[in-house]
């Protein structure tokens, strides 16, 4: 799957929700709750047959709300094999005193800007949990940090969970119509129980290999943690940067289709915003925490590749660079950089002039595209003290 980063500008996050950050102490800087709570809950399940609804976790301190449910039985055709990234959820909302908060809005039912609107003041991540026959379970887990979130842990509040009717695709020009399984609303409840904070704030700037980065936030759930960094570097190509836990040696990566450019929604300087020198990305890694945190672990970014491989925005230099590379590699190729206009814009880019017998075009291509990256991979971490 390709990185979003550079085509898909509505699948972003609001940069104005991270925090300034002052100069924070060395160890990890954390929320200062005003009434943090965590419960470890009784079971608090809704069922509407055959599907069954349990919210397993919730929390909530002075930033942020987090909460984990799970939908269980969900129905499929049997023998169906449903694409990875399909959720029959519809919305998630939390509702207090009448009033609804969004939490996840579901594209293929509510459209792409009300399904991004909610990512200006949530996290989410759903997963596809277990199938027995044609029975499947989902995990919901969601981090809001809206205004109202610290106002809510002293009001009666609930999570409201919509799965309704989905029409997909089961080959070409054949769809099926999965029917709506209902509207499941349970009551969060919050137990006073002291627990360790899951919420940190701004940690030191650190460099290495040229790289500035800063981390910015960080958000931890028991399935699932968030965070937001942002990295200084003097290029204006594509940065695909890889966010990283490390916990007792054990190292978890992001999945880069979760990883996405911090941004206002649907900039209008969206061509400044992704060739800036310095860009902020929203990372979701999906590792268990247990309840209790009770050792250190490394929050940041494992490496960083700059591709220069858009004819857009690669300089002639560049070019001429990574063919002087690629020729001295393989004797008797031949390469050209070349300027041309496309679509009334001037581009730059390459054409394999000569190659040997012996050599395979594509080889060679491949190869010059391998020249025009750069992969730094010092690791940039941060030591988190729970």
């Amino acid at each position: 799957m390709r990185f979003v980063a550079r085509f898909l500008l509505f699948v972003v996050l609001l940069a104005s929700a991270l925090a300034s950050g002052c100069s924070p102490p060395s160890k990890g800087v954390q929320a200062s709750p005003l009434s943090s709570r965590e419960g470890n809950l009784p079971s608090q399940t809704a069922t509407a047959s055959p599907v069954r609804l349990e919210l397993t976790w919730a929390y909530a301190d002075a930033q942020r709300l987090g909460l984990e449910l799970r939908v269980e039985g969900y129905p499929l055709p049997a023998n169906f094999e449903i694409d990875e990234r399909f959720f029959p959820i519809s919305a998630v909302d939390l509702v207090s005193r009448g009033k609804r908060i969004p939490l996840y809005r579901n594209f293929a039912i509510y459209g792409v800007n009300a399904s991004n609107e909610v990512w200006r003041n949530a996290r989410v991540y759903l997963a596809k949990e277990h199938r027995r026959g044609n029975k499947v379970d989902f995990l919901l887990s969601f981090a809001y940090f809206g205004k109202e979130a610290n106002r809510l842990v002293n009001q009666p509040v609930a999570v409201r969970v919509e799965l309704g009717e989905f029409q997909i695709d089961v080959a070409p020009g054949v769809k099926i119509t999965l029917p709506a399984q209902g509207v499941f609303t349970l009551p969060i409840s919050f137990s006073p129980s002291n627990p360790p904070w899951r919420t940190y704030g701004p940690q030191p700037a650190m460099e290495a290999e040229g790289v500035t980065a800063e981390l910015k936030r960080l958000f931890i759930n028991p399935s699932t943690t968030w965070f937001d960094a942002c990295l200084s570097y003097p290029d204006t190509h594509q940065w695909i940067p890889v966010g990283a836990l490390n916990i007792g040696g054990r190292v978890v990566t992001a999945d880069p289709r979760d990883t996405h450019d911090l941004v206002p929604f649907n900039p209008h300087n969206a061509q400044e915003i992704l060739t800036a020198t310095r860009r902020c990305f929203a990372f979701t890694i999906p590792l268990f925490f247990p309840h209790r945190l009770e050792q250190s672990f490394q929050v940041g970014i494992s490496q960083i590749k700059i591709t220069r491989t858009d004819s857009n925005f690669l300089r002639m230099e560049e070019c001429e660079t990574a063919k002087r590379k690629v020729e001295g590699e393989f004797p008797g190729v031949t390469l050209r950089c070349l300027t041309f206009q496309l679509r009334g814009r001037r581009q730059i880019w390459f054409e394999i002039v000569s190659l040997p017998p012996s050599l395979n075009r594509a080889v060679v291509y491949n190869h010059m595209l391998n020249a025009l990256t750069t992969t730094l991979t010092h690791g940039w971490y941060w030591q988190i003290q729970p």
